[in-house]
């Protein structure tokens, strides 16, 4: 009579497979490496705000982890590259060009020509006598009703305090 019939040798031998199983599965994993977490603190958009409002938007798989809302990084990284807007540099001879060489000599005309044109290399608003009147009388209204604007909302020109 053979042992390897019995209900006995059959359950050894299925427990001897499922052990074999598992010794694969834990070798496996301790081969992959270990998945890192992004949540609202600490991710690669830099704004919990940010990273909360695409989660819930679906950008990215996400869950709770008690209070935390955790994603995978590296989804939220293939989010950031899927989102990358490709900027399209001018090339150098277009820039230079257009340019106009200033004439100390030259007259009114020529003179605003050549501002205007540096003006717009540098993506500024040319400020115009019209311009300059507006600006004198925005600050005149808030002078009269003591109407101050945010610090933060101040060019930092420089470190004095007011």
């Amino acid at each position: 009579m053979s042992h390897d019939h019995t209900p006995r040798a059959r359950f050894l031998e299925a427990m001897g497979a499922a052990w074999d199983a598992l010794a694969e599965l834990l070798t496996t994993a301790h081969q992959r490496p270990p998945v890192r977490w992004a949540t609202a603190r600490e991710n690669p958009l830099g704004g919990a705000r940010i990273f909360l409002d695409a989660g819930r938007r679906g950008e990215f798989d996400t869950f709770k982890r008690g209070r935390q809302v955790v994603a995978k990084w590296e989804d939220v990284e293939a989010y950031i590259e899927r989102t990358k807007v490709k900027r399209s540099r001018r090339p150098a001879s277009a820039k230079t060009s257009t340019t106009i060489e200033p004439d100390p000599n030259g007259t009114a005309e020529q003179r605003e020509a050549y501002m205007r044109a540096e003006l717009a290399d540098a993506r500024a608003i040319p400020m115009t006598p019209e311009l300059e009147i507006l600006v004198e009388q925005m600050n005149a209204y808030k002078r009269a009703h003591g109407i101050r604007v945010p610090r933060r909302m101040l060019p930092r020109t420089s470190s004095k305090r007011r």
